[in-house]
């Protein structure tokens, strides 16, 4: 090619028209560059797209109007009943030849009041907090709670008591004082004393307690009147501070006029002056100054030794011939190892009962709750009044500088008459559902499943959900049960009413009845599920590259349906959201996701 190009250079040389000729073979050559550049490029950007689809890979990981099945997350609560063999996650799935095995037990509950208080009494200092007696009927984490006093205390000082021999004069407007570090626990200050007196006639001396790390003022004391006489001069606190522990504090003073303010020797800066202030409006003295003398200055105070609560909460019950009591409290505090007391007032005795009666319990309670139950079966009658009034008595203490909240979630006597001829049954699960990812308005209404089988052919179940709103337990459905396993499925009705803040549905099944047969329950599945007003998507990008997501397609047989998305997902992310507009179609089908880039991830759902 080139030595073509030569020879007509050569022939143009000779050629009068060998300009023009020039112009056409270099703009022939510049056309071809660009041609070839954009054949390169072209070829390196389907590369780069080919590069970047290989990157990017999503898979679908839930597609469906319904979500997952919430199971219980713990052993069931057996009012009634025993478990005679499985635990809670043997009702997890169902036909897995494992299963949880209940029978009935004998009915001592069958005459059965349960008696929550009606009233409470607040004894010593004991401060009430938050809440009422109606958050004593269930165990729901809803309290009543009270605060506690200082109950005994001692009084102590710290700073300087000696009497000093050297003094410094302190004029108006200035603050003196000494470097002192409080006790080891919380204190209250009650006063300043001083060691001084006034140089001619009587002086006003206010005392004023400063943090040392920032030199803040803590608390001011009432003004002081002196005199010329020299002796220890006691100032008080209108609102009495409360003081860190193993904290520094300055103590220190501010006269109307001059003044002699005696001390000791001190170490290295623990004396502080401030010759720049005001009597009328002390102000914080941060540039204070110093010297070595240990003013004659200490703070007298309380520390507390104990703290406690005591209330009486007081009931009723009908009169009649009972058997036993089951007392029954859930409780906490907010500090840990508090000593909590239960006394049933004895009304024989005419006090409450002490350790070692039946009507005496203890328990050590801390921040989390904490159910303590007594069963009393003897002597029932000494724990009633002849009007069926009953009064139970709690006191909190423990040995602490620091003020804790006594709360109770749950009081309750049960007053039940023995019949050993009769079985009954009830258990209760907590189903813990992940409501709060989902608006209300897409919820349409909650499922509840079971797989159960009978060891005879004459038991009703009764299914139970505790309603947040009135309290109650609410029936919900009857089951009648076979000896043979079979499904039954539940609509919860109204389900905003059963879910509390944490998503949790508290769900009981009961029999419908004591009777004579003592009958075994096979519980195989019990679980919850939420049904959408459309579809519960779930996309996780398992690639390397951020991923567009730009269509969904529901495909089976009849219907070929694309629904438009624009949603991006990071690496490692994943999409959880409601689709409200997408058909849900019958039987099987195919859902396949698609990205910008073309890729393409597809789910078989039967």
């Amino acid at each position: 090619m080139l030595e073509a190009i030569i020879g007509h250079l050569k022939k143009l040389y000779k050629d009068k028209r060998g300009v023009s000729n020039v112009l056409v073979i270099m703009l022939g050559l510049i056309l071809i560059t660009i041609a070839v550049a954009n054949v390169v490029l072209w070829n390196y950007q389907m590369n780069q797209l080919d590069w970047e689809k290989a990157q990017e890979k999503i898979e679908i990981t839930y597609f469906s109007d319904k979500s997952p099945w919430f199971n219980s997350n713990a052993e069931y609560i057996l009012e009634m009943g025993q478990c005679i063999s499985g635990t809670y996650e043997d009702t997890w799935h169902p036909k897995d030849n494992a299963y949880q095995t209940f029978v009935e037990e004998s009915d001592i509950n069958n005459a059965l009041i349960s008696a929550s208080p009606s009233e409470y009494m607040i004894l010593g200092s004991t401060r009430y907090i938050d809440g009422s007696v109606d958050d004593l009927k269930d165990d729901d984490n809803i309290y009543l709670t009270f605060g506690s006093y200082s109950s005994e205390s001692l009084t102590g000082i710290f700073g300087n008591s000696a009497n000093g021999t050297g003094y410094t004069s302190v004029l108006r407007n200035q603050m003196y004082g000494s470097l002192f570090v409080s006790p080891s626990a919380y204190i209250t200050a009650k006063s300043i004393s001083f060691f001084g007196c006034s140089s001619v006639g009587t002086r006003n001396v206010k005392c004023m307690i400063v943090r040392h790390i920032d030199m803040q003022i803590i608390a001011i004391t009432e003004p002081l009147s002196i005199s010329t006489t020299l002796q220890w001069w006691t100032a008080t606190f209108s609102s009495p501070p409360t003081l860190e522990p193993n904290t520094e504090y300055v103590l220190m003073i501010i006269p109307n006029n001059h003044i002699k303010f005696y001390y000791t020797d001190g170490f290295a800066n623990q004396g502080h002056y401030d010759t720049s202030n005001n009597y009328n409006s002390p102000s914080n003295p941060t540039d204070s100054q110093h010297n070595d003398y240990q003013y004659c200055i200490y703070c007298t105070y309380e520390m507390d030794l104990e703290h406690r609560v005591e209330i009486e909460f007081r009931g009723n019950v009908t009169l009649a011939s009972w058997t036993q009591i089951t007392l029954a409290v859930d409780s906490s505090s907010t500090s840990d190892t508090v000593t909590a007391v239960f006394q049933l007032y004895d009304y024989q005795a005419g006090r409450y009962s002490e350790v070692g009666e039946d009507g005496y319990a203890s328990s050590i309670i801390g921040t989390n709750d904490f159910l303590l139950t007594k069963n009393i079966t003897s002597n029932i009658n000494r724990y009633i009044d002849y009007n069926g009034e009953w009064r139970l008595k709690v006191t909190c203490v423990k040995s602490t500088s620091t003020s804790f909240n006594f709360k109770a979630d749950l009081i309750e006597l049960k007053f039940s008459i023995q019949n050993d001829s009769d079985f009954t049954l009830s258990i209760i699960g907590e189903f813990t559902a992940n409501i709060r990812n989902f608006l209300p308005s897409s919820i349409r209404f909650i499922n509840v499943s079971l797989r159960v089988k009978a060891s005879d052919n004459f038991e009703a179940l009764i299914l139970k959900a505790y309603n947040q709103i009135s309290r109650q337990r609410d029936i919900i459905a009857q089951i009648d049960i076979s000896s043979a396993f079979k499904y039954y499925n539940v609509t919860l009705p109204d389900w905003q009413n059963y879910i509390d803040n944490n998503g949790t549905l508290k769900l009981i099944i009961t029999d419908s009845g004591p009777d004579a047969t003592q009958t075994t329950i096979y519980l195989d599945f019990f679980g919850v599920q939420i049904i959408f007003n459309g579809v519960l998507v779930s996309i996780r990008n398992i690639g390397v590259t951020t991923v567009h997501i730009v269509s969904i397609w529901v495909i089976n047989a009849t219907h070929h349906i694309r629904y438009e998305e624009n949603r991006f997902l990071n690496s490692g992310e994943t999409a959880y959201y409601i689709r409200e507009d997408i058909y849900w179609p019958k039987g099987i089908y195919m859902v396949k996701v698609t990205t910008g880039a073309g890729n393409i991830a597809v789910s078989l759902i039967k």
